[in-house]
């Protein structure tokens, strides 16, 4: 990616409120393995699924 080194990452490390999600600016660029591209993200989303994730609140149901 141009000899970046790091990106930025919103990160979880924990389950909790939003204070749980950490942006980081000095997340190490993952390398890249033969077979593998890297590419390069402008803009990101979360949904339900990440929040429920965050709080540990993800519902399963029976199937």
């Amino acid at each position: 990616m141009g000899g970046d080194q790091f990106m930025t990452a919103a990160v979880l490390r924990r389950h909790g409120g939003p204070d749980a999600l950490e942006l980081r600016e000095d997340w190490p660029v993952p390398g890249v393995g033969p077979g593998q591209v890297l590419v390069r993200v402008s803009a990101a989303a979360l949904n339900n699924t990440d929040i429920w994730t965050r709080e540990d609140s993800v519902i399963r149901r029976p199937h």
